[in-house]
């Protein structure tokens, strides 16, 4: 025996009826009412409709220009001048901005080894536990390996990705301006939001 919503009594095989039913009862009165056994048909197209307003997910591919943003709200960015990587400020400026590259193009997916360029020409690389922007050709640069945690697939905009690289397979951490490689783990201030600009 349950009790309804009202404190009335449910018959066994009936079921409690969901708070969206009951919205939809208080609504549309006994119309609602003829519903509440099965899937209310204003509540589906209500979700078609909202399903169709959603923006798609962009998937991030191979030339794509990204921003990789930090726990503390800053984006990675590089300089002319220093070739340290840092995490400076929540400003989406050209020096924020990397070109993901991979060989052989297309999509770009957790697992795979992809080059960040940034806009003075220079790539990502990391140097024991230093995260700074070679300038030297691609192929001079060994590239980070591009994780989601535990997900697979490919990797859209607003993903949290996880960038690792270097001797000792070390994920890239930010703490405060500072940006370095130095544990291999996936925590928070190894977590980077992916931006498609």
């Amino acid at each position: 025996m349950f009790e309804g919503p009202s404190g009335g009594f449910v018959p066994p095989g009936r079921r409690r009826p969901a708070a969206a039913d009951l919205q939809l009862q208080h609504l549309h009165g006994s119309a609602g009412r003829e519903q509440l056994d099965g899937r209310s048909r204003s509540l589906e197209i209500v979700a078609r409709s909202a399903a169709k307003r959603a923006p798609a997910s962009k998937a991030i591919k191979d030339g794509d220009t990204v921003l990789l943003k930090g726990h503390s709200g800053n984006y990675l960015n590089s300089d002319n001048v220093v070739d340290d990587v840092k995490a400076r400020a929540a400003i989406k400026a050209p020096r924020a901005m990397w070109t993901i590259e991979k060989a052989g193009g297309g999509a770009i997916s957790a697992g795979d080894v992809v080059h960040l360029r940034g806009y003075t020409g220079g790539y990502i690389d990391i140097q024991g536990d230093m995260v700074r922007v070679r300038r030297a050709d691609r192929s001079r640069c060994k590239g980070v390996m591009i994780t989601k945690g535990e997900a697979a697939g490919p990797v859209n905009e607003g993903d949290c990705v996880y960038l690792c690289g270097g001797e000792r397979r070390t994920y890239v951490d930010v703490e405060e301006q500072d940006v370095r490689a130095r544990w291999p783990d996936e925590g928070k201030w190894q977590a980077l939001i992916i931006e498609k600009e």
